[in-house]
C-alpha cells in the first residue's frame, strides 16, 4: 500500500465516523487513536466492550493489510480479548503490533490505553491471507471465520466494510452469521428463560467465543429482538414458498394456515418462549418487533383481501381475519394439554374446516 493509499485510509469516512484516527501506519506497527462519542457508552456511563473490539480490531486489520501482499484478502479466523479496567476516558489510544507474519496467517496483538497512559485491554486477532479466488471458498467452509469490523454495530443498523480491507459477500455472510446467533439463542431462552440465560451460554451454543459475538450484537436485549425477529422472518418465507403457484385465494389462505400450523408443531417450545418473554424486551425494542409482527399479519391480510376482491370470500375486515388466523393456529402450540391428542392433521383440518365456512362465498 502506498504512503497516499494510507493517508486515504487513515482520514476515510469510516473511521471518522467511528470516531478513529490512525496516527501511525506500518507493516510492524499501527497506531491510533479514538474519540468516545454516546453512542460509545452504555448507560452507565462506560464505553462498551464492543466499541474497543471495533478499535482494536480496525488496528489489527489495517497493520495486516499494509504486512500482506497487495492482492490479498484479510479475513479475521480469531479474537480474543483480556479486559483489565472499566473506561470512562473520553479518548483512547491504541497500539497494534504483529506477533506471526506468514505468507497464509497472521497473529496481531492490540493493547489499548486510557488517555491517562493507563492499559484497559489487550486483544489478539489470528487473521487468514487468501488469494481472492480462495476468499469467498474460505468463507462458506471456515464456520469459524469472523468479519469483525465489518459487522459491528455501534449503533442503529449500519453494517460498514472498511476501506483497504476487501470483504466478498460481506454483507450475506454477516447476515448468516447474525441468523445462526438467532437460532443458538432461540434454544437456550426456551430451554432456560431469558433472565435465566447468559451471553457465555449463547456464544457456547452458537460456537463463539464471547468477544466475537458481540461483533454481530451489541447486546443481551439486543439477542432477544433479534431472536424474535429471525422466528418472524422464518414464517414470512415458509408463507411465500407455500403459496407460491397456488391458484386460487382460497388454496393460499390455507396453504398459509398449514404452514403456520406445522411451523408452531416443529416449533412449539420457540412459540410459547415468544409469547412468554415478549415483556423481557425493552419498551422501544417491543414496540420494533410488534412492528415486525404486524408485517406478517398485513402479509396474511393480503390473501384475505385479495380473496374478498376475486368474490371467493365474503367481505370481512382482512386484518382482523389475519389476527384470528394466528391465535386459532396458535391453540396448537399453546394448548397441548387440551388439542394434544387428536394429532396435528386432524387440528390442521378443523382449523381449514373453520375457515372455510366462516370465509367463502355461499354457492
Amino acid at each position: 500500500m502506498t504512503s497516499n493509499a494510507v493517508a486515504a485510509v487513515a482520514t476515510d469516512s469510516y473511521h471518522e465516523g467511528l470516531g478513529i484516527v490512525m496516527t501511525r501506519s506500518g507493516r510492524d506497527r499501527v497506531v491510533g487513536e479514538m474519540t468516545i462519542g454516546p453512542d460509545h457508552l452504555d448507560h452507565h456511563g462506560v464505553v462498551r466492550s464492543a466499541a474497543l473490539l471495533v478499535f482494536a480490531d480496525e488496528l489489527a486489520g489495517h497493520g495486516a493489510c499494509m504486512a500482506a501482499p497487495r492482492d490479498r484478502v484479510i479475513l479475521t479466523l480469531e479474537t480474543k480479548a483480556n479486559y483489565f479496567r472499566r473506561c470512562r476516558s473520553t479518548v483512547l489510544g491504541g497500539q497494534a503490533t504483529p506477533l506471526h507474519i506468514g505468507p497464509s496467517t497472521m497473529v496481531w496483538q492490540t493493547s489499548l490505553y486510557e488517555a491517562g497512559g493507563d492499559q484497559i485491554a489487550m486483544i489478539s486477532h489470528t487473521l487468514l491471507v487468501l488469494a481472492p479466488e480462495n476468499a469467498a471458498a474460505e468463507e462458506a467452509a471456515t464456520s469459524a471465520t469472523e468479519k469483525s469490523s465489518a459487522s459491528l454495530r455501534l449503533a442503529g443498523e449500519a453494517k460498514h466494510t472498511p476501506v483497504g480491507r476487501t470483504r466478498q459477500s460481506s454483507e450475506a455472510a454477516i447476515a448468516k452469521r447474525r441468523e445462526h446467533i438467532a437460532e443458538a439463542a432461540c434454544k437456550v431462552i426456551s430451554r432456560q428463560g431469558f433472565a435465566g440465560s447468559t451471553i457465555r451460554e449463547i456464544a457456547n451454543e452458537a460456537g463463539l467465543h464471547v468477544p466475537t459475538l458481540y461483533q454481530y450484537v451489541s447486546s443481551k436485549d439486543e439477542v432477544l429482538e433479534l431472536v424474535f425477529n429471525w422466528l418472524v422472518d422464518q414464517v414470512r418465507m415458509d408463507i411465500d414458498a407455500a403459496t407460491q403457484g397456488c391458484s386460487s385465494a382460497r388454496d393460499k389462505l390455507v396453504a398459509a394456515t398449514s404452514t403456520l400450523i406445522r411451523r408452531g408443531n416443529l416449533n412449539r417450545s420457540q412459540i410459547g418462549m415468544l409469547n412468554r418473554e415478549l415483556k423481557s424486551l425493552s419498551p422501544k425494542a417491543r414496540l420494533r418487533v410488534l412492528s415486525e409482527f404486524q408485517t406478517l399479519m398485513k402479509k396474511i391480510a393480503t390473501l384475505v383481501e385479495e380473496g374478498v376482491a376475486l368474490g371467493e370470500f365474503r367481505a370481512v375486515e382482512p386484518l382482523i381475519v389475519a389476527n384470528f388466523i394466528d391465535a386459532v393456529v396458535d391453540v396448537w402450540a399453546l394448548r397441548q394439554y387440551s388439542v394434544g391428542r387428536f394429532g396435528v392433521k386432524e387440528f390442521e383440518n378443523e382449523v381449514v374446516r373453520f375457515l372455510e365456512a366462516a370465509l367463502l362465498r355461499q354457492q
